[in-house]
């Protein structure tokens, strides 16, 4: 099961699946929003998702030398736990070990050793330490949030300035 199905039994909102070819597929979402009708929520864990993800990774590694990642935090575990937590156990699924990024970054820059990896991330506080600096601690070379575009789509360096100085020196 590459994406999330809906289980056959259990009491899952109707809104968070699309039905094609006789499976229900989950829509994207996160733990307090979505869903988002234009994705599907991919399975990551179940090992064949993640091997083939990590060879997406790679693929678009050889083709360039940085990849972002939309919403790279709901892929960790403990994320996809709050949010998919039901489904999965209903499905089967296990809570794997090891969190996709930090496998599949290490295998794409075992081939490709300075692709840089981007990912827009939000911090739920699910996950220790929180989900952007686990990213960075899983390999990410940057995460960012909304609100750094915001701030600097605001055309005021003021703005951005003061947006720097409110960070921790431990998320740059």
């Amino acid at each position: 099961e590459t994406f999330i199905q809906r289980p056959s039994s259990g009491g899952f909102a109707d809104n968070w699946w699309i039905t094609a070819g006789g499976h229900n597929f989950a829509y994207g979402r996160g733990p307090y929003d979505g869903p988002w009708t234009d994705t599907l929520n991919y399975n990551y864990w179940n090992p064949e998702t993640v091997e083939t993800m990590t060879k997406v990774l790679i693929d678009i590694a050889s083709q360039g030398d940085a990849i972002r990642c939309d919403m790279g935090m709901l892929i960790l575990n403990d994320v996809i736990q709050k949010t998919w937590g039901g489904v999965m156990q209903a499905n089967g699924f296990n809570r794997p070990s090891d969190e996709f990024w930090g496998k599949a970054i290490a295998a794409v820059r075992r081939q490709y050793p300075e692709t840089i990896f981007m990912a827009e991330a939000y911090n739920y506080d699910f996950t220790n330490p929180p989900e952007k600096q686990m990213l960075q601690n899983l390999g990410f070379d940057f995460v960012y949030d909304k609100t750094v575009l915001d701030t600097l789509d605001s055309s005021n360096l003021d703005n951005v300035r003061g947006y720097i100085r409110s960070q921790s020196q431990d998320f740059f």
